[in-house]
């Protein structure tokens, strides 16, 4: 970037050592700001690449952006994402920063071009000035301040109810453990993705599933069985005193025996074993039929909005192709 903002005394590239300090040492650091999250994503797609940088404040203070590169028109416009598949982003300090820190790293982050930042609802809020250039959003989490007796008189009675009709029906619930445990997950995510056609926010191959599979911390897959089949799943992220559920599918076949509700009972009741204080249902992707599924489990609504910039070579590129025949 160009001449450093008031208070800034050096922007460079981070080591994957310094990147994963801060995030083990910020109290609101998710799993999406983790160096995991990034690499995972390069695996996956090669135009994408981790690009951490070290911002330091004039009078020491120190605070890291986890940002991932991803290239565009082959390569011309390289945007600086957050994080990615639209998840979490922000800086990480182990210690507040103050106002003054706070629109300086906002300007280092404005600065590099084309960005795309989703607010962390769990961290200090960015400026007004940028929020009002946001797109509104939100998350559904829980906050699991209280005894998991208590989270779950929260819930609508209906799911209360599925949840123990599909224990009587013998739907047993696990951490995933094996390769083929994941497989079976990804057919059913196939098979909903072909019961929601065009609704789909997103469609992922198996590659993806296939690394995050690899990651030695932060990454559990709940499973629900019947019969012996894993009927539905639910892929969850975990980090600090947060865990966030970032993916599910279910076989349509199996509905009837009601795998999802005593999958998520199972697995908030482990959030809760484990002493975390959020398990965050995550945004929704627009999907009202989504947000209406998560709010009978009691979540609160926490604001989560996404931040875009585009760079002029990125709006340049946008206006030619519109131009062309």
């Amino acid at each position: 970037m160009g001449r450093l903002p008031n208070h800034v005394d050096d922007v460079r590239k981070a080591t994957d050592e310094e990147w994963n300090r801060f995030f083990k040492e910020t109290p609101y650091a998710t799993f999406f700001h983790s160096p995991a999250w990034s690499r995972v994503w390069s695996i996956y797609r090669d135009d994408m690449e981790p690009s951490p940088r070290l911002v330091r404040f004039d009078e020491g203070t120190e605070a890291l952006l986890p940002l991932t590169i991803a290239k565009r028109w082959g390569g011309t416009v390289r945007a600086h994402i957050s994080s990615p598949a639209g998840t979490y982003g922000g800086w990480l300090a182990p210690s507040s920063l103050d106002a003054s820190q706070r629109e300086a790293i906002e300007q280092v982050i404005v600065g590099l071009g084309e960005v795309k930042w989703r607010v962390n609802p769990f961290a200090p809020s960015p400026s007004q000035s940028l929020l009002e250039k946001a797109q509104d959003d939100f998350t559904q989490a829980l906050h699991l301040s209280s005894p998991f007796d208590k989270i779950l008189d929260g819930w609508s009675k209906s799911r209360r109810y599925n949840a123990r009709k599909a224990e009587r029906e013998g739907v047993k619930v696990s951490t995933a453990e094996s390769r083929s445990e994941w497989e079976e997950y990804f057919e059913a995510y196939e098979d909903s993705l072909e019961r929601w056609g065009e609704d789909a926010s997103s469609r992922y191959h198996w590659p993806l599933f296939e690394a995050l599979r690899a990651e030695e911390e932060g990454v559990e897959l709940w499973v629900s069985r019947f019969d012996g089949r894993v009927v539905s799943g639910a892929l969850c992220l975990y980090a600090g005193n947060h865990v966030a559920y970032w993916h599910g599918a279910t076989l349509r076949e199996y509905f009837d025996v009601n795998p999802v509700d005593i999958l998520f009972r199972e697995a908030i009741r482990d959030a809760c074993d484990r002493g975390l204080e959020w398990f965050d249902f995550n945004p929704s992707g627009g999907h009202e039929g989504v947000v209406k599924f998560k709010k009978r489990f009691g979540p609160e609504r926490l604001p989560a909005p996404m931040i875009k910039q585009d760079s002029l070579t990125s709006h340049a590129i946008s206006l030619a192709r519109d131009l062309l025949p």
